[in-house]
């Protein structure tokens, strides 16, 4: 009850990352994309009301209940969300809930092609309604993490970070070489993992469409 706006905040997103990023993998089964939708569901309803009021008894239950059901759907293992995190983390001194938070908009929506099937049920759980198109549902929920992030007086994009462009080059290399993810349903080599970084630094959520 008396966690400080600030680690709300990052613990809050590190919970959000962990059931979007479960769900998202190609290691989800039926129990980890059970886990991980009700989880998205009761971070996305609560974690604002626990960041404004911290006394939020209701809240701060939903949230705790919330990062359990990240850890359930760990299981499947993460995305590149969180090897993005990895090349930012150390470089800006950034809490990991922040550091996975900034890519996790773009995650979303440059998964959404790749992971068509399932993105229906993440919007719901994200209580966005944007019709069947997978891809313009990964924007729509993208931009609901973004106004979330937001609210939580957190950046949105590496450029509002702090990363200089002439750095993105050298931290996609990075991504790719030091954090692989085979559990990823999209598979990234040097130039398209440039791209998402350059996406993540222009504030871009509308993937290339091949």
């Amino acid at each position: 009850m008396t966690m400080p706006q600030s680690v709300t905040a990052a613990t809050g997103l590190d919970a959000l990352c962990h059931n979007t990023e479960a769900y998202l993998s190609a290691g989800a089964n039926v129990i980890t994309d059970s886990a991980a939708l009700e989880g998205v569901r009761l971070v996305v309803d609560n974690l604002e009301r626990a960041f404004t009021d911290g006394s939020d008894r209701p809240a701060r239950e939903a949230m705790s209940l919330g990062a359990l059901l990240g850890g359930i759907a760990l299981a499947a293992r993460m995305v590149y969300g969180h090897s993005v995190g990895y090349t930012v983390a150390t470089r800006f001194n950034l809490p990991h809930g922040v550091s996975c938070g900034i890519p996790l908009p773009y995650i979303i929506s440059n998964y959404a092609l790749a992971c068509a099937p399932k993105m229906k049920r993440l919007a719901e759980a994200y209580g966005v309604d944007g019709g069947e198109d997978p891809v313009e549902l990964g924007v729509a929920v993208g931009e609901k993490v973004t106004r979330l992030v937001s609210k939580l007086r957190l950046p949105t994009t590496l450029k509002e970070l702090g990363v200089k462009e002439s750095e993105l080059s050298a931290l996609a290399d990075e991504c790719i070489k030091l954090y692989y993810r085979p559990n990823s349903p999209v598979v990234f080599d040097e130039k398209s993992m440039a791209h998402f970084y350059r996406m993540m630094w222009n504030g871009e959520l509308a993937p290339r469409r091949e």
